[in-house]
Parts: structure tokens; sequence; C-alpha cells
């Protein structure tokens, strides 16, 4: 087992051979040079590593390398762990070398395949807090039958409910749900009382009523689906468009990373990240695209083997996790983030509850 990874210094020659040979990928050889770059990332420190061989290496040992130092990485690394066999269920995995966490604290390191020579992310961050959230109608394509086919791997697994699989903690039974609703509430109290007035005066009332009707929606919709764990599947759990890395050249894969959210959850909150979130109401009825790709996800979870998950059902989910997720952008203010980014979620979110008729689901 290779040695945990704090910092970059750590990543010499030595340690490389050892992690590449007992991962398999280097059977014979050694590393005798290793340059890196740091990537500018949202919550790790990551970079990309360049490695040289000796003359012994073989020619497929991989030339470019992504590492990953994390502060709060356990989830992420026993998901990877439980995944190396698993490659043909799961092709959307980028191919990982080593995955050490230290369970004291949680920190970790991930060593990962270098796919940007072949692959992008289609949407940054950057991108997003200047307002262009919206990918070619390839990519979505793309992008939406990567997850479906993860959710379909995953779909009432039998890892569900246990290590990285444990269900949300939003969802985690009453106990879990009513901590959750509590959560809300403090946040919404500090959102009422600090933010800017005209945002407050716009979407205030709204948020007092869906967060009042928060108790029973436990016993209408979420008890008998996390008890039973009856269609549910481990979402990406912060899937925007920045998890996705899609190809340069159409047909090849498309890849799903980023695992540190991951847990049991309804299959459409990870829907909900992609579509409604960031997208303004026209863009997301602009030529029927929420539809068209909602059913587009449908269609490939029932190729996948998914059953017993109707069209309704998944409308249903998907209108109930935007009525839970306009509570995140009350987060984010809570937490310090800027104007820029939570205002024009809360629009977008807002704007998908008042259209999908959200707040029917009170009634």
């Amino acid at each position: 087992m290779s040695t945990l990874l704090t910092r970059i210094e750590q990543v010499t020659p030595d340690w490389l051979t050892r992690a590449l040979r007992e991962s398999g990928v280097l059977p014979a050889g050694r590393v005798v040079a290793v340059e890196h770059s740091a990537v500018v990332a949202w919550n790790s420190d990551s970079y990309f590593l360049t490695l040289r061989y000796s003359d012994r290496a073989p020619d497929g040992a991989p030339r470019r390398l992504f590492l990953k130092l994390s502060r709060w990485g356990r989830e992420e690394i026993e998901f990877y762990r439980f995944a190396a066999d698993k490659r043909d269920g799961l092709p959307m995995l980028v191919p990982c070398y080593d995955a050490q966490v230290a369970y004291s604290d949680d920190t970790a390191h991930l060593l990962l395949a270098d796919l940007s020579a072949t692959h992008f992310t289609p949407i940054t961050k950057p991108m997003i807090l200047a307002g262009d959230t919206m990918p070619s109608e390839q990519h979505l394509d793309c992008m939406v039958d990567t997850i479906a086919a993860f959710h379909a791997y995953w779909w009432e697994h039998p890892h569900l409910g246990e290590g990285f699989g444990k269900i949300r903690n939003w969802f985690d039974g009453e106990e879990g749900y009513r901590k959750h609703t509590e959560r809300r509430r403090r946040e919404l109290d500090a959102f009422l009382e600090g933010a800017n007035q005209r945002v407050v005066d716009e979407v205030g009332g709204l948020y007092e009523r869906v967060l009042a009707a928060f108790p029973r929606l436990w016993d209408r919709y979420l008890a008998n689906r996390f008890g039973p764990m009856r269609a549910v599947t481990l979402s990406n759990g912060d899937c925007y468009f920045v998890q996705f890395l899609c190809p340069h050249t159409p047909g090849d894969s498309t890849y799903l990373i980023d695992f540190d959210s991951v847990s049991a959850n309804l299959p459409t909150y990870d829907l909900v990240y992609m579509f409604a979130t960031f997208w303004t109401p026209e863009q997301r009825q602009e030529g029927g695209r929420e539809e068209r790709l909602l059913r587009r996800y449908h269609d490939a979870l029932l190729a996948h083997g998914v059953r017993a998950y109707t069209w309704d059902d998944l409308l249903t989910d998907y209108r109930l996790c935007v009525l839970y997720m306009i509570f995140d952008p009350v987060f984010d203010y809570a937490s310090g983030a800027s104007e820029a980014y939570w205002v024009p979620k809360m629009q977008c979110l807002t704007g998908a509850f008042r259209d999908l008729d959200c707040m029917g689901l009170l009634r």
C-alpha cells in the first residue's frame, strides 16, 4: 500500500513507481522523473503530473496523471476502492491508480488518469459565474446518457445505505429529516434578516410557505422510499456540468468525476443540479429542452434494465427535488457565498419551482 500524500513535494519518482506497480500498470521499469503543474480546483489541491520512465517500462504505462489532494475525501476514496474491479459496469469512471485516506481526519489522495488531451469540461466555474451555463445539445445528450448509466448501475444496489452509499442526511430517517428541517429554518432566518431586501421581498414568502410544509412531506413522499430503499440510487451529489469530461471526438466516452458528495438519494437530485440550478425558465423551456432531456434520461434507465419507475414517477421526483433544492441558495448565502453566485441560482430554482407547480406537491 502506498503512502498517503498530503503535499505535492511527496510525489517522487520512487513513490510513483511503487504506486503504479501496485496498480498493475508498471510491471517493469520505473519512473525516473516527474514534473507537476497546479490545477485550479473547487475544494482540493490538484495537479497534472508528467512522467518519464526508464527504458524497460512498457509503452502502455501512463505518461500523464491527475493527482487530487483532498481535505475530506473518505467517501470518494471508499467509492473508488469499491469500484476498482467493476470497470465493465462503470465505464464512465476515470481509471484510478491509487486511492488512500487517513481515517483520523479524512485527508486523502487520488491518483487518476489524465484525460485532458482527449476530454474537456464543457462548463467551468468561471463560465457559470459569467452566466454561460449552456453546453451544446450534443454534450447535453452525452452527459444525460452518462448519468443515467451511472444511476442504473446503482439502482437499488445492496451497498446503498452503508459506507460511501449512506443515505443523504436530508432523508436519513425521521430524525435526519427533522434535523434537516431545523437547519433550513436557521439558514432561512439568517437570510430573511440579513440578505438584500429586494431579494427577500421577492422570495421570502415562498420560502416560508414551503418550509412550513416540510414535516408532512416525509410521510407523503419519502418514508416509503428510504425505508425499503425503493427507486433509490447513488447520486453524485454535486452534479453540475463541471463534473463531466466530454470527448473532443464525438462518439468517444463521457466521464463522470468528483465523488466526494456521493450518497443514496432520489435519482432526480443530480438532474436538478444539471438542469434547474443555473438555467433560467427560458433556457429550460427553449425547444422543450428540459422535458426532452428528462425523457432521454428515463429512456436510458429503461434501456439499462430499470423497471417499475414510470415517467410520472420521475416527474414527481424531479419536482420534489426542486422543492428541496430551492433552499440551496439560502445555504450559500448563510455560508458567505457572493451574491453573484447565489442570486442567479435562487432565481433559476424558484423559477423552476413555479413552472413545475412544485407547490402542488404540498396540497
